[in-house]
């Protein structure tokens, strides 16, 4: 009689890979708190990041990656909207250099201007922040996407590895448990244990896998939260742009300049008879003297506020120069005493009394 067969012993099978492979996550969050009603936030729109081209196909579908049939969860496509050139080129801000740069702004005093140039200093220094800040969040989020990428494509590398682990074992089992003869018996062993061998592998880069796609999404958070602090922070940012654009705006609006009243003052001051000549005596040329000379003054203060293609100042000016300079010839020659010279900071720019 033939001899018995021995029992083939259980080939166990590669178990199923119950650790999930999950595809790697990127900012999202939730929205941006809306602002107040009527009330517009220029940066809200940066406060979750909009969303890119999908770069990984059909791998961002529910899609089974293991026989055991879970199910893996799809990598949401980063898109860190670049919050840094929206600092960068943000409208009012070039408003306002253009505001500071506006020739009125030379004309406003020292005391007015002062906080004005404070506040500036501010808003750049600050601009200056948020630049480096934004830069360093765009490129976090560009390197994050990156990493996401990478791991989509090696998702599908492990999913296709599982899978023929799967196949392999169902074709083992099929033939060898139980093994079919004795002949066959050694070659089962054989198989189940290189099989085995590969599937330990193939779990070992899974769990492996799963480490650095835990540590991949851990970073969400953190780079929301601080990507939400910058949009805060450029929004607020923003309101000191808006009210210091509206402060020099009232200056501006608030000042005289080149007033009618002005001019007319002027042609008062300066249409009144005050020319020097060698039969005046010295209380004459004193009085004529003063009186040039405020209205030298009052021509300064309209050359100063008045554009040239406005008001013709050089050849008034210069007459009046002249004029002065007679007076005080005169008087030397008479050994007159000098009245005191006016300021061209006489604000009233009357003219002195005959």
């Amino acid at each position: 009689p033939a001899p018995a067969q021995a029992p083939a012993p259980d080939i166990p099978a590669v178990a199923p890979i119950t650790a999930d492979l999950p595809l790697a996550s990127t900012p999202s969050g939730t929205d941006a708190e809306t602002a107040a009603e009527g009330e517009e936030k220029p940066f809200a729109a940066y406060a979750s990041a909009p969303e890119r081209a999908d770069y990984l196909g059909a791998v961002n579908e529910d899609v089974s990656v293991s026989r055991s049939g879970e199910k893996a969860s799809a990598i949401r496509p980063t898109a860190a909207g670049q919050i840094g050139g929206a600092i960068r080129n943000f409208a009012p801000y070039a408003s306002l250099q253009a505001l500071m740069s506006d020739p009125r702004m030379a004309k406003v005093s020292a005391d007015v201007r002062r906080p004005i140039d404070v506040k500036k200093s501010e808003i750049d220094g600050k601009r200056g922040e948020l630049i480096a800040s934004a830069d360093k969040q765009d490129t976090a989020e560009d390197g994050f996407e990156e990493e996401g990428r990478n791991l989509g494509a090696e998702k599908q590398t492990l999913a296709a590895a599982v899978a023929d682990i799967d196949r392999l074992i169902a074709a083992h089992n099929a033939r060898c448990n139980p093994a079919p003869d004795a002949a066959s018996y050694q070659r089962c062993l054989a198989d189940a244990a290189r099989i085995n061998a590969e599937r330990d592998r193939v779990n070992a880069r899974v769990d492996d896998y799963n480490k650095r796609a835990n540590a991949h999404n851990s970073k969400i958070a953190s780079l929301q939260s601080s990507r939400e602090t910058l949009v805060s922070d450029a929004d607020g940012w923003a309101e000191k742009i808006k009210e210091l654009i509206a402060e020099i705006e009232k200056i501006l609006a608030e000042s005289k300049d080149c007033t009618d009243e002005l001019k007319q003052t002027v042609k008062k001051i300066c249409n009144e008879p005050h020319s020097c000549n060698g039969l005046q005596d010295c209380d004459e040329l004193r009085l004529n003297l003063k009186i040039g000379q405020t209205c030298l003054a009052a021509r300064e203060k309209v050359e100063e506020l008045c554009p040239p293609n406005e008001y013709d100042h050089k050849t008034p000016i210069n007459n009046e120069k002249a004029a002065i300079e007679r007076c005080e010839n005169y008087m030397k020659d008479k050994n007159c005493d000098e009245a005191p010279p006016v300021s061209s900071d006489n604000g009233n720019l009357m003219s002195p009394q005959k």
